[in-house]
C-alpha cells in the first residue's frame, strides 16, 4: 500500500496532483493508522529471564505525519497461548512487564520459557517429552484519536526446541495469530501479565 506525505508548504504542481489524486480514490493511504514493531522477535535459550523485546510504535496520522509514540499514549495488551505456569516451564510468573517511567519512556520485557520438555528429578527413567510445541506471545497496541481507535500486532516466540521443524511450527502459530489479531483483534487465551507483581529481575 502507497503512503503519501504533504509537504508544509506544497507547490501549486504538487497540490494539484494530490487533489487529483484524492478525487480518484488513490489517496487511501491517509487513513491513520498505527505502526509497531519488536527489536527481538524470537528469543531463546529458554531460560525463564524476561528480555527487553524492543517495542517501537509508531503513528502515522493523516498526513502521513509519522509519530513515534511514548509509553502514555497507547494501551498494551499482552497474551500468551500456553499457561503462565505448567508442565516443565518453571515456576515463573507473571510472564510479561511493560514499564512506563514519569517522562513516559517504557520497555516490554517478556519472559524466555516454554511449556516442556517436563522432568522429575526424582524418576529415575529417561526424561518425557512436553506437550507444547512453544510459545507465541501476542502483543496488542491500541490507541484511541478523536474517538476512533486503532491497533496494530506483534508476536515474540519461544520454540519448542531449536531444531527446523520446531522453528518452522511456532513461526506459523505466531503468523496466524498476528493475522486474526489484525483482522478483528482476536487475542490469544491467556493474560501475559497475570496477577503477578511485575518484577523484571528473574524471580
Amino acid at each position: 500500500m502507497s503512503r503519501f506525505s504533504v509537504p508544509s508548504c506544497p507547490s501549486r504542481i504538487f497540490l494539484t496532483w494530490f487533489l487529483a489524486l484524492v478525487a480518484s480514490g488513490a489517496a487511501h493511504a491517509a487513513t491513520p493508522y498505527l505502526i509497531c514493531e519488536v527489536a527481538s522477535p524470537t528469543l531463546w535459550p529458554p531460560n525463564h529471564t524476561f528480555v527487553d523485546i524492543g517495542l517501537d510504535v509508531r503513528y502515522v496520522d493523516s498526513c502521513g505525519c509519522v509519530r513515534r509514540l511514548n509509553g502514555n499514549q497507547f494501551d498494551v495488551a499482552i497474551t500468551q497461548d500456553e499457561p503462565l505456569d505448567d508442565i516443565g516451564d518453571g515456576h515463573f510468573e507473571p510472564d510479561a512487564c511493560l514499564e512506563v517511567d514519569a517522562c513516559g519512556c517504557y520497555h516490554l520485557h517478556v519472559r524466555a520459557e516454554r511449556q516442556g520438555p517436563a522432568w522429575n528429578k526424582d524418576d529415575t527413567g529417561p526424561k518425557t517429552t512436553g506437550a507444547g510445541d512453544g510459545r507465541v506471545y501476542l502483543i496488542v497496541v491500541t490507541r484511541t484519536v478523536a474517538g476512533v481507535q486503532y491497533r496494530c500486532c506483534a508476536t515474540v516466540t519461544v520454540a519448542h526446541s531449536q531444531n527446523k521443524d520446531a522453528k518452522a511450527s511456532v513461526a506459523a502459530q505466531a503468523q496466524a495469530a498476528k493475522a486474526a489479531c489484525e483482522r478483528d483483534g482476536t487475542m490469544l487465551e491467556y493474560d501475559s501479565e497475570g496477577d503477578g507483581p511485575c518484577v523484571v529481575a528473574k524471580q
